[in-house]
């Protein structure tokens, strides 16, 4: 099950603090398996929108729960266009965002200096 509003897991919670006081525009909203992992999604403006701080607790890594995540984002987007910049060196992140038909659009040094690879999807028109 995927919420968009709650988690208990002090992992996750301190995770989530580091990032949600950052920026105070309030186009954001949470995805959530609860206390196994979150996502963020931040709206740009109509047309596009970021998913950032893609946290999955460690001993839930590798039963589906990134892609529990992934899906909800997808849900929950509301722009037509869906960008995610994920380092290089997290093979199973950049696996998940191909699987789920991003599309590499190039790679860039973050201001941390990590290599990171941008990626974009068309979001489907909801019915």
């Amino acid at each position: 099950m995927v919420e968009t509003t709650r988690t208990t897991d002090p992992r996750v919670i301190s995770f989530l603090s580091e990032y949600l006081t950052v920026d105070g525009i309030g186009n954001r909203q949470c995805c959530f398996v609860p206390d196994k992992g979150v996502a963020v999604i931040y709206k740009k403006g109509w047309l596009i929108s970021e998913y950032k701080h893609f946290f999955v607790v460690p001993e839930f890594r590798g039963q589906n729960v990134g892609q529990m995540i992934l899906q909800a984002v997808l849900e929950h987007t509301t722009t037509p266009l869906l960008i995610a910049s994920v380092r290089c060196d997290n093979p199973r992140c950049i696996h998940i965002n191909r699987k789920y038909g991003f599309q590499e659009i190039g790679e860039v040094v973050s201001p941390q200096g990590n290599p990171v690879k941008i990626f974009l999807k068309k979001i489907e028109e909801k019915k």
